[in-house]
């Protein structure tokens, strides 16, 4: 399942299509879509953005019969857009509520959840909640684009900053 967060889905989809990559298989995905306009996937619920109080209630009451449903069989949660929901918190309450909604779909045992955030969208008062995410994943994985002096072309590496095993961290990897 993917929870696109304000067409965050849409825009990966178009980057995607302009690589010349396979997009077919967006049409195939379960979509929960928090905010925004654009279509990708099967969107199973649309959940405004405008109102976090209000966003954590419908979400819980959307996703919580999906996951209970869905409890025994593993069960993979990609988040997309995470950053920008919290630039819609309107006060630092509002987003340790987000982060207590995050917490308790953790829990679910079978559940692989991705977040993706981007930090650099996180102004300065509210970068204590990339330090808080990073406190509650079990994994962190950090992308960046680079280009060294050797090469002409930029390219991406991955780098394991936190993990349950701690042999992989400081893993890096040249996608």
């Amino acid at each position: 399942m993917i929870i696109d967060i304000l067409d965050t889905l849409s825009l990966y989809k178009t980057q995607i299509g302009l690589a010349k990559l396979e997009t077919n298989f967006f049409e195939n995905l379960k979509v929960i879509k928090v905010g925004g306009r654009l279509n990708v996937g099967k969107v199973l619920a649309r959940l405004p953005a405008s109102d976090i109080p209000k966003l954590i209630k419908d979400f819980e009451l959307t996703c919580t019969p999906y996951f209970s449903q869905n409890e025994t069989k593993q069960t993979i949660v990609v988040v997309l857009g995470l950053s920008r929901v919290f630039l819609l918190a309107e006060s630092k309450f509002e987003a340790l509520m987000l982060l207590d909604l995050l917490v308790k779909y953790e829990n679910f045992r079978k559940n692989t959840i991705f977040y993706f955030v981007n930090r650099d969208v996180l102004d300065d008062g509210s970068r204590y909640v990339m330090s808080l995410l990073e406190e509650l994943a079990t994994t962190v994985i950090r992308a960046v684009r680079a280009k060294d002096g050797k090469e002409t072309k930029p390219y991406v590496y991955v780098m394991v900053l936190k993990a349950i095993n701690t042999e992989m961290e400081g893993f890096k990897l040249k996608l």
